[in-house]
């Protein structure tokens, strides 16, 4: 059974068969996606570009779960300001304001 992030580019919450809503223009990690891509109405939602899937990222975080140091390194498309709010709640308030002095703390802490 393979995962996939999902992404909702639908101005609706979309449900899937296995009851998992996706809120608009979010993303969140769909542990059986095998199981929900062979789905007519999910078919017709990827064919129609309603849902993104992405099975080679690394996971997204679960709605309600913090991200980690090492899922904010792989979020390399994530908005600046969001990424710095991101860093500063992992790092604290010893949070540096450099985007690579930020990559650097994130690196050593997933490395410590």
């Amino acid at each position: 059974m393979s995962a996939a992030n999902v992404t909702n580019s639908h101005t609706d919450t979309l449900t899937l068969p296995n009851g998992q809503a996706i809120k608009p223009k979010t993303t969140v990690r769909v542990a059986d996606w095998d199981s929900m891509a062979g789905h007519p109405a999910v078919k017709a939602w990827v064919a129609a570009k309603a849902l993104v899937i992405d099975t080679k990222s690394a996971p997204v975080p679960q709605e309600g779960q913090p991200m980690t140091a090492a899922d904010l390194l792989a979020a390399d498309d994530m908005p600046w300001p969001a990424f710095r709010a991101e860093a500063r709640r992992i790092l604290g308030s010893e949070a540096p304001d450099r985007k690579d002095e930020i990559v650097a703390a994130l690196k050593a802490k997933t490395e410590a």
